[in-house]
């Protein structure tokens, strides 16, 4: 992954601009941050953002700068993205903000770039945090969601508000649902999950993938019956029902397979309810 970011990192200065990478280390990069401070790391995004609705991208470099070669295509950053959502590496999710950053860094100050990021950037992001040890990722899971709601907010294309893929990977980051804000999180997320994927009236292109939620489902009914709530045994059993819904409904969007670990966990949590 950091291979891949380097080339990129060197194609994107032989077409004329700087990719912007600011410190990476494990002290620095793990510096316990105040949710403000999580906030306002996006601020120059959306600045640069309000900028996007008065331009019109294209295949010419409206700056009069020096182009030495093509710059490297939206593929090549979302491909680095995913090698970071691969990688077995602590602080993958800083990475995968800094490209974000420069995603739309890059699109604003060059039109050559077309590399707004869009939902999918936005998923393997959460993806990367999902899968980080970062003791603050899920916070910045929660601040990528505000910003990915803006960009929606502001017709950005690429932006799907309720994309599946982005709520699938941020509902895997919440590990505790003794949380209060994980558990309200992943409460949110999963309404607007099952909603979408269950919409008739969502036109589904024949070459996307059919997403598999079986894991999904069946990690939110586990996620309940290790928090032991009070209402682990009745949010499971919506999570169970909602499974038959769309393996009984044909959905184009989305597919699960009904296994009996998920009933299993679910009897763990009527269990647990009736002991109290």
């Amino acid at each position: 992954a950091l291979y891949a970011t380097n080339l990129l990192i060197e194609a994107t200065e032989y077409a004329g601009e700087q990719f912007v990478i600011e410190s990476i280390t494990r002290k620095e990069s793990e510096a316990r941050m105040s949710r403000e401070e999580i906030a306002s790391q996006w601020n120059d995004v959306r600045e640069i953002v309000e900028k996007w609705n008065d331009r019109v991208l294209d295949n010419s470099d409206s700056d009069g700068k020096v182009v030495m070669m093509a710059p490297p295509p939206r593929k090549a950053f979302i491909q680095v993205l995913y090698a970071w959502g691969d990688s077995k590496v602590r602080r993958k999710g800083v990475w995968a903000n800094y490209i974000l950053k420069n995603m739309a860094s890059l699109a604003n100050t060059n039109t050559s770039f077309d590399v707004i990021p869009d939902s999918k950037c936005f998923a393997i992001a959460a993806k990367c945090w999902s899968g980080s040890s970062h003791r603050q990722s899920f916070d910045h899971i929660l601040e990528l969601h505000s910003l990915h709601n803006y960009f929606a907010n502001k017709r950005i294309d690429g932006i799907v508000a309720d994309d599946p893929f982005f709520l699938m990977h941020s509902i895997k980051s919440a590990h505790n649902y003794r949380v209060l804000k994980q558990e309200r999180a992943v409460s949110k997320w999963f309404n607007r999950l099952h909603r979408y994927v269950m919409d008739e009236n969502i036109k589904v292109n024949p070459s996307e993938v059919i997403i598999d939620l079986t894991g999904t489902y069946s990690g939110i009914i586990r996620g309940y019956a290790k928090a032991r709530l009070k209402a682990s045994s009745k949010n499971a059993k919506i999570a169970i029902e909602r499974m038959h819904e769309i393996h009984s409904s044909g959905s184009k969007l989305a597919k699960v397979e009904i296994n009996q670990n998920a009933y299993d966990l679910l009897l763990s949590c009527l269990r647990d309810s009736k002991s109290r």
